[in-house]
């Protein structure tokens, strides 16, 4: 018990300070480094399989709290723009995980899980429970938020004024009959038990469906179960705090497994992350180009649609270069939602069918 509350001190200590200074990530990226620093130099880390569980629950029900129905009336007409952006998705998982793969010494499963467009909360704890090298994934998907939230944004941004200064027009956009206003809907009060209950669903979904043994069972299953709360009776509410100590769990847990040896792989890592990084940034503006052209979408909002950082981070950094769609919002939330579902059951079945 003892060097169990040891790693959970460390860990959500280096990881507020990490969060303090606005890093992407922080708060998992801390936990970890803190973990992996505590297990070389003394051995004392530990963190039972239950934190990993609680981390997923509690990350799943996240996710399943922020759709709203308000989000399910927009769908209808964004189902063909969402099925072309995660249909290009996966195929640039696919493409860069089967290529690092062949150039490193990640094994097939690290190498796809590395390359899932998934949030750092979410991802390398499923690749964990999957069998991935889960601190490699944790380093892989770091970078690619870390560019993805302070690149990619001025990036488009420049691509953006130059297009304007050529003079190319954007493609007049698309409304659909049933177009929705753009003001958000305001949140609903909530009973001060509905924490404790969405709480309770989260991890009792999450256990249900793990019993089924499906790839990232915990989290898929406390998605789905506090999402049907929430749409069904309106019930949903997990405070900000509780992220954060989901945040330090998942990191903690995977830090422990870091030894001296994986700390000297990670140089192997840099031609990986270029990988990575240039196959989503070639994604990122040849599906953007696609959505806008295809569906009307305008220039900057394509390309944001369609950048490898987290949902919730586009969200915040659109209105920074001038856009303020509610449909990106929508876009990035279901992105999420489907990433999460979709991908680890797509991962799990090509790596059992390749060997």
């Amino acid at each position: 018990m003892l060097e169990f509350l040891l790693t959970l001190a460390c860990s959500a200590a280096l990881g507020f300070v990490l969060w303090k200074l606005h890093v992407p990530g922080g708060m998992m990226i801390g936990a970890i480094i803190a973990a992996a620093a505590l297990n070389i130099t003394s051995g004392l880390a530990s963190m039972p399989y239950a934190a990993k569980f609680a981390a997923q629950a509690i990350a799943g029900a996240f996710i399943g709290v922020s759709i709203s129905r308000d989000d399910l009336r927009h769908l209808p007409r964004l189902i063909r723009p969402l099925a072309v952006l995660l249909g290009c998705y996966m195929a640039v998982c696919l493409i860069t995980g089967f290529i690092v793969w062949r150039i490193s010494s990640l094994d097939l499963m690290t190498a796809l899980m590395s390359c899932v467009p998934g949030g750092m909360s979410d991802i390398p704890i499923i690749a964990a429970d999957m069998g991935a090298d889960a601190p490699k994934v944790a380093v892989l998907h770091f970078v690619r938020m870390a560019l993805g939230i302070s690149v990619f944004p001025a990036l488009i941004r420049a691509i953006d004024k130059r297009a304007s200064r050529n003079g190319e027009s954007e493609s007049p956009v698309v409304q659909a009959e049933d177009a929705l206003p753009a003001a958000p809907a305001a949140k609903q009060p909530q009973p001060k038990w509905a924490f404790p209950l969405c709480l309770a669903v989260a991890f009792a979904g999450g256990w249900l469906v793990r019993l089924t043994g499906i790839p990232a069972g915990t989290l898929v299953g406390s998605l789905l179960s506090t999402m049907l709360l929430k749409l069904r009776f309106g019930l949903g509410f997990l405070p900000p705090p509780v992220k954060k100590l989901a945040q330090a769990f998942s990191g903690a847990y995977i830090g422990c497994s870091v030894g001296y040896s994986d700390l000297l792989e990670l140089r192997f890592l840099v031609l990986p992350a270029i990988v990575i990084v240039v196959g989503f940034g070639l994604n990122c503006f040849c599906t953007g180009r696609i959505l806008q052209k295809r569906f009307g979408f305008e220039r900057k909002m394509s390309m944001l649609a369609a950048t490898p950082a987290g949902a919730t981070d586009m969200a915040l950094i659109s209105s920074d270069i001038g856009v303020e769609d509610p449909d990106l919002v929508v876009i990035q939330i279901l992105r999420m939602v489907c990433v999460i579902l979709i991908f680890p059951q797509v991962i799990s079945l090509i790596v059992s069918l390749v060997g």
